[in-house]
C-alpha cells in the first residue's frame, strides 16, 4: 500500500487526536516520505555493489588483456621495423663501401697518372737539362780551342 500526501495528512491528524501536537511531529517526522518498498538496505547496495564490482572487474580484465595484445602488436611490428632498418642499414653500407672502394680506384689512377705524367716531366726537365751541360760543354771546348788556338 502506497501512502500519498492525503493520506499522510489523514495519519497526522489522528495522531494529533492521540498524541497531541508534538508527538504527532514526532511520529511523522520518524515516518519516511515515500513507501517502505522504495527504502534500500545494507544487504541489497552489498549485492548491488558486488555486481557491479564483479562487471568492473571483468571490463578491467578485458581491457587488460586487448591492451597486452595490442603491445604485442606493437612490439612486433616495431621489431618488424627495426629489422627492415638493419636491413636497409646494411644495404647502405653496402652501397657505401662499393662508392668507397670506386672513389679508391678512381683516385689510384688518377694518382697513377699524375705520377706518370711527373715522371714524363722529370725526363723533359732531365733532357733539357743534359742538352744544355752538353751545349755548355761544346762552347767551352769551343771557346777553349779558340783561345788555345789564338794563343798557339
Amino acid at each position: 500500500m502506497t501512502m500519498d500526501e492525503a493520506a499522510r495528512h489523514r495519519l497526522r491528524e489522528a495522531a494529533r487526536g492521540a498524541l497531541g501536537d508534538e508527538g504527532a511531529e514526532a511520529l511523522m517526522t520518524s515516518l519516511p516520505p515515500y513507501d517502505w518498498h522504495q527504502i534500500v538496505t545494507k544487504e541489497y547496495l552489498d549485492h548491488r555493489l558486488e555486481g557491479v564490482e564483479t562487471r568492473l572487474r571483468g571490463e578491467i580484465q578485458s581491457l587488460r588483456t586487448e591492451l597486452h595484445s595490442e603491445i604485442g602488436a606493437l612490439r612486433g611490428e616495431l621489431h618488424s621495423e627495426i629489422g627492415g632498418l638493419h636491413s636497409e642499414i646494411g644495404g647502405l653500407r653496402g652501397e657505401l663501401h662499393g662508392e668507397i672502394g670506386g672513389l679508391r680506384g678512381e683516385l689510384h689512377g688518377e694518382i697513377g697518372g699524375l705520377r706518370g705524367e711527373l715522371q714524363m716531366s722529370q725526363k723533359d726537365l732531365a733532357t733539357k737539362v743534359a742538352g744544355w751541360i752538353i751545349a755548355a760543354f761544346t762552347a767551352n771546348a769551343a771557346v777553349t780551342a779558340t783561345l788555345f788556338n789564338a794563343l798557339a
